[in-house]
């Protein structure tokens, strides 16, 4: 998605939920800081494959996950805005918690750093999981990358793959302080990457018109075991 466009750039700016300038551009997008303004238009692609294990391994593949399954929701309430109350965010998480039979150790964000939108999405997760949201480690990559819009899914799900195949967890870079709103429990991997294991990842992606979507993928050996959530 290339939008470093005028006419998009001023939209978004007429709606609000644009980034305010900073001394440092690079720490103008925090994602769940309590100073948060907002985000910063990005461009980018990603390219995913998806193949049958078979078929992978007759050719000698070199995969990054396996790919357990995925949901898509509607949230009518607003063209721009997530429900405050988070009822289809929490419909659809429950459908993804239920395509494993354990929680994930990884959860990709959506976090756009706008006021509403982190604090309903991290009330969801928060939700859904209960107390075992503190065992698992969370990110936003849009303080770094900026928030590529049609590409933000399917880059920040290639940056997923990449964290279970190094067991890494990418930071929330620019989170010097959370927002007290925020649900919470939830540990964001503040400003520095975690090692830690890794053998499933949600993924999740909000977008206008009431848009959402959640992936759920899982580790795979080498030697053909699956997760351990299979």
């Amino acid at each position: 998605d290339a939008s470093l466009q005028p006419a998009i750039l001023g939209s978004f700016q007429r709606l609000g939920v644009l980034a305010r300038p900073t001394e440092d551009p690079a720490t103008a997008c925090r994602p769940f800081d309590r100073d948060r303004t907002g985000f910063i238009v990005g461009e980018g692609a990603g390219c995913l494959i998806l193949e049958s294990y078979e078929h992978a391994i007759a050719r000698g593949a070199r995969w990054y996950a396996e790919w357990l399954g995925g949901r898509m929701l509607s949230d009518p309430s607003s063209l721009t805005q997530l429900d405050p109350h988070g009822t289809s965010l929490r419909r659809l998480l429950q459908d993804i918690a239920g395509l494993a039979s354990c929680p994930p150790d990884y959860i990709n964000l959506h976090g756009t750093a706008t006021r509403p939108n982190d604090r309903v999405e991290s009330a969801a997760v928060a939700a859904t999981l209960g107390g075992t949201v503190r065992e698992i480690s969370c990110s936003s990559l849009k303080g770094g990358l900026g928030h590529l819009l049609g590409a933000a899914g399917s880059v920040e799900l290639a940056a997923t793959l990449l964290a279970i195949r190094d067991q890494i967890v990418p930071p929330t870079v620019n989170l010097f302080s959370i927002d007290p709103e925020i649900a919470p429990g939830i540990n964001f991997t503040p400003r520095k990457s975690q090692q830690r294991r890794i053998d499933l990842a949600w993924k999740l992606s909000l977008g206008f018109g009431g848009h959402l979507s959640a992936a759920c993928v899982g580790r795979l050996h080498g030697n053909g075991d699956r997760t351990k959530s299979s």
